[in-house]
């Protein structure tokens, strides 16, 4: 199944990153414009390491997407 591989791969990713490690290479899947009524702050749910490579979260159509901070991305890097 490719949506199983996916998810194992992004899994495999994050918990690199988790542990200091660079991952090998990250997909963007689709990029897309967002309305500001949708954007909030980050949940305080969100996972560490997400919350220092985002922005905030937007809800849209019922899914959670993060905002990505594109310049922390790239100074991570």
């Amino acid at each position: 199944m490719e949506g199983h591989g996916h998810q194992q791969r992004c899994q495999r990713q994050d918990q690199e990153l988790r542990e200091g490690r660079e991952a090998a290479a990250l997909e963007v899947g689709e990029v897309v414009p967002l309305r500001s009524e949708g954007f909030a702050s980050n949940p305080p749910t969100l996972d560490t390491v997400w919350r220092e490579v985002s922005q905030g979260v937007h809800r849209q159509d019922g899914q959670l997407l993060i905002v990505l901070d594109v310049d922390r991305i790239l100074t991570i890097g």
